[in-house]
């Protein structure tokens, strides 16, 4: 998720207000841009304000011509107001298109769904991109289940994207699973993933399908997130360069100081997966075991770990760990994982607490055996990792 708490000096800036104009016109559709971009923004929680801030800086990016021919639609849900599909016109008035009601989860694939192809209708391109804002937990699957969306809040626990509060209090979130299902053949070439802990293996796996690139933090991010200032203008052409954009990213935050120095992201090419999962899985098999004193890379503070209790390791490292002195190992680290991990940026230090020493650019959850507790309690065995990569480990000893 994105960190609320340690970015609280952020908050101590001035944000300025964005408001919708309330027309009645919608934005004529333009037939064929280049490329349209849906911002899928879950900011009815404790990142509202922030949701306020990024809209500030898409303005900035819009004002400087920064989109381009491109579109930018925004499908905004915030506290004390509907949600709402929306876009910036060429003078920087946040317009809204199309209004929707409050009764239905933005978390739950019904409302992915309809504004996906409200999109669509409205703002048809050569190509389409997704930017998915809020908080993210990974692998964590314990959400809304892929099999069926329940229609009372009460039914649905937490997590892995989204963060969406309710009036019951509750926060509400999506499934990996329950995503991949949901932009299965909807032609995003890429998504990037504006919130926390995203980029990690059991996730690019379970998307490798459905879009040929992810940019993703293996980490916590600040509630900032990403400088849309900034980006947007290698996000919008046609041909994205995604690299870049990723690279501006981790270029903000690694110039500042302190515990606000800290941002990991890399750039992922989902067309390796396959191949990186049969490394790995071969590596699982082969393998004798992790060393007695092996120390993963840990990608969360200690008390996040005793807060949320799930935990994020730097893949590289543990492979490195598993493989010994196994010719696999020149198989799988670097060749698989490079295949794969086509950027990975990190600064020196996680909030001023964890030493960044290792970062290949994805993550990964450290099962020991098949009794793991961690399995159950994460949902682990829904994904695909799972069953695919790590499961048939066990089954041949």
């Amino acid at each position: 998720m994105k960190n609320i708490f340690r970015s609280a000096l952020l908050l101590l800036f001035p944000t300025i207000a964005i408001t919708a104009c309330d027309s009645d016109d919608p934005i004529p559709a333009v037939k064929h841009t280049p490329r349209t971009v849906l911002l899928y923004m879950v900011a009815q929680n404790n990142l509202s304000s922030n949701a306020s801030r990024d809209l500030q800086e898409i303005k900035t990016a819009v004002l400087n011509g920064d989109l381009g021919d491109s579109r930018l639609i925004i499908y905004h849900d915030s506290y004390n107001a509907s949600p709402a599909l929306k876009e910036f016109d060429s003078d920087g008035n946040l317009i809204s298109i199309i209004n929707y009601d409050d009764k239905t989860l933005s978390v739950s694939s019904e409302r992915m769904l309809q504004v996906i192809a409200d999109v669509k209708a409205k703002a048809p391109a050569d190509r389409y991109g997704l930017i998915l804002w809020g908080h993210g937990t990974g692998y964590v699957q314990d959400g809304i289940e892929k099999k069926a969306v329940p229609t009372n809040y009460s039914e649905i626990s937490p997590l892995s994207f989204g963060g969406e509060t309710q009036p019951d209090n509750k926060s509400y979130w999506m499934n990996t699973t329950t995503m991949a299902s949901v932009l299965d053949g909807k032609e995003f070439d890429w998504i990037y993933f504006d919130c926390c802990f995203m980029a990690g293996v059991e996730v690019a796996y379970e998307l490798r399908n459905v879009t040929d690139y992810i940019v993703a933090s293996a980490t916590e991010i600040p509630a900032e997130g990403m400088p849309y200032d900034k980006t947007l203008k290698y996000l919008m052409p046609a041909n994205s360069d995604l690299i870049a954009a990723a690279n501006e990213t981790f270029r903000h935050y690694d110039s500042m100081s302190g515990m606000l120095r800290t941002c990991t992201i890399s750039v992922i090419r989902t067309a390796a997966m396959d191949e990186l999962a049969r490394s790995m899985r071969a590596l699982y098999t082969d393998s004798k075991g992790l060393p007695d004193d092996y120390e993963p890379q840990a990608f969360q503070t200690p008390g996040d770990h005793r807060q949320y209790n799930w935990s994020y390791y730097d893949l590289q490292h543990y492979a490195t760990a598993l493989a010994g002195k196994s010719t696999l190992y020149t198989k799988v680290v670097p060749t698989a994982i490079g295949q794969t991990v086509i950027a990975a940026y990190a600064t020196p230090m996680l909030w001023s607490a964890i030493p960044l020493s290792n970062h290949c650019g994805l993550s990964t959850l450290i099962i020991k055996n098949d009794d793991d507790p961690q399995i159950d309690k994460f949902g682990y065995r829904e994904l695909q990792w799972w069953t695919d990569v790590v499961e048939p480990s066990f089954n041949n000893p």
